[in-house]
């Protein structure tokens, strides 16, 4: 359903819109979120390939401009400003991912060096 504060002619913000999110209009917001919550999904899911991770990409998106909205400025582009979130939010995401296996194989590297020792300790003692 298009408000009267959304351009018609594209999926685009217009400065009333960004002026009443700012202001704390929960209507606005939840129109802002129907129009943009699926691309935001649809961008970090073509990075993270993992539905729950992109759906928390979302949640995480639209809480932060909820808290941040008195701080939106109608001149800048909030369209813009949400998709940074995204980025910023799927990268968190992939480094949590990197450090978390490379802390797995660091885990079974030790486990392996530790029952290498073993062995050879067990090896030596005979």
């Amino acid at each position: 359903m298009q408000t009267d504060f959304m351009d018609s002619n594209q999926p685009k913000l217009s400065p009333q819109l960004v002026a009443l999110i700012k202001g704390g209009d929960l209507d606005a917001f939840v129109s802002f979120y129907k129009l943009y919550s699926q691309k935001v999904y649809r961008f970090s899911y073509d990075y993270l390939k993992c539905r729950e991770d992109a759906e928390e990409v979302v949640q995480e998106v639209f809480i932060k401009i909820w808290e941040k909205r008195s701080e939106l400025r109608e001149d800048l582009s909030l369209s813009s400003f949400t998709f940074t979130i995204a980025h910023n939010t799927t990268l968190n995401i992939l480094r949590k991912r990197k450090n978390g296996a490379l802390a797995i194989s660091q885990y079974f590297a030790g486990k392996a060096s530790s029952h290498q020792h073993v062995e050879e300790e067990l090896i030596s003692n005979e």
